[in-house]
């Protein structure tokens, strides 16, 4: 499956993306567990202590936030699938 990375991930995990081996029945939460492996400084960037996302990193099965799918992040994956994550962001006008 291909995780695309964004700004700070992007950094940590050294490339735009990374392809991680997950079992055809795996989950979104299954697959960002592949990609913590490969990448481990990645983990307290996206789980608080307690395994839960943390509330502003956004992660997009192809393009729609998991938060708002059925499943979240134990969303069954499917082939040909693309997860995207992104970082909090700040900043704007005041």
């Amino acid at each position: 499956m291909r995780v695309r990375l964004y700004a700070r991930f992007r950094e940590l995990s050294g490339g735009r993306e990374r392809q991680v081996d997950v079992e055809p029945s795996a989950s979104v939460r299954q697959a960002v567990a592949a990609l913590i492996r490969q990448v481990p400084d990645l983990g307290p960037e996206l789980f608080d202590e307690q395994g839960n996302l943390l509330p502003f990193v956004g992660a997009f099965l192809n393009g729609r936030d998991v938060r708002h799918l059925d499943g979240g992040l134990d969303t069954p994956l499917r082939n040909g699938d693309e997860l995207a994550l992104f970082p909090p962001v700040a900043g704007g006008r005041r």
